[in-house]
């Protein structure tokens, strides 16, 4: 939900995200969202693990990236 806020973000999916509009999120969310992607992208993350096991292990990581460098920009 931060990214899709940001310049050059992508839209939250119709299907998963929020029925109604949200708010502007404050701009320091970036950084806590940035931390996120770092932890799941750590060593001994369930999720990453999880990630790693699939056929879609690259798609998923090519889609963090570009969440990191939405979220990175400024």
């Amino acid at each position: 939900m931060v990214a899709a806020q940001c310049p050059g973000g992508s839209p939250a999916d119709p299907i998963y995200g929020p029925e109604q509009p949200i708010p502007d999120l404050p701009d320091d969310l970036r950084a806590l969202a940035l931390r996120a992607l770092e932890r799941v992208l750590a060593d001994g993350s369930e999720l990453k693990d999880l990630w790693d096991e699939s056929d879609s292990s690259a798609e998923w990581l090519s889609e963090i990236e570009k969440l990191r460098a939405v979220l990175q920009s400024r």
